[in-house]
């Protein structure tokens, strides 16, 4: 917040965004790197489940901005549409989604408190997002497209759950289930 106050660009907010959240990564596989192999609950220091988790919630953050710009300016929703938006909106979610570990719970077990959780890190990134765009003046955000994507990229990361869920209930056989 400090860059948004002092600096009120977007560039440079967006730049320190997209640091925290590396730097949070690295800080957990430097963590990881450092336990020994005892301690160690994966082999692998990446884990790929949880880096394709990673991948869709974003992709349904992308998706959900995307599409609000689509409904509310229809043919002419580019014209609109900024990279800074889709950057700096994606960024503040990433901060929230590495530091409060949301792609380590498991997906096929998402239940109601994984939903609220998901909520509020999506109110939370909107507030931000909404606040910074205030305060940096020289771009017009429309509060009514902020509302579209709160509900299109939480609809679409549940969406992404619900599936995972769906594929672990029919993946495995059942009992009482005739061939």
């Amino acid at each position: 917040m400090i860059f948004l106050f002092f600096y009120k660009d977007i560039s440079i907010f967006t730049v320190f965004l997209v640091f925290s959240v590396y730097q949070k990564i690295l800080y957990e596989l430097l963590k990881k790197i450092s336990y020994g192999k005892a301690e160690r609950y994966s082999p692998n220091l990446i884990n790929k489940r949880n880096l394709a988790k990673f991948l869709i919630d974003s992709i349904s953050v992308i998706v959900g901005i995307i599409t609000a710009f689509i409904l509310k300016f229809s043919f002419n929703w580019y014209e609109y549409l900024r990279k800074e938006y889709v950057i700096t909106y994606l960024g503040i979610f990433l901060v929230g989604y590495v530091y409060k570990k949301v792609s380590e719970k498991s997906w096929s077990y998402t239940n109601i408190l994984d939903v609220l959780n998901i909520l509020i890190l999506n109110i939370g990134t909107a507030i931000v997002f909404l606040l910074f765009m205030y305060i940096n003046k020289e771009h017009i955000f429309p509060v009514t497209t902020l509302l579209i994507i709160l509900i299109l990229s939480v609809s679409m990361q549940l969406l992404g759950r619900y599936v995972f869920r769906l594929k672990r209930y029919y993946g495995r056989p059942h009992k009482n289930i005739k061939n």
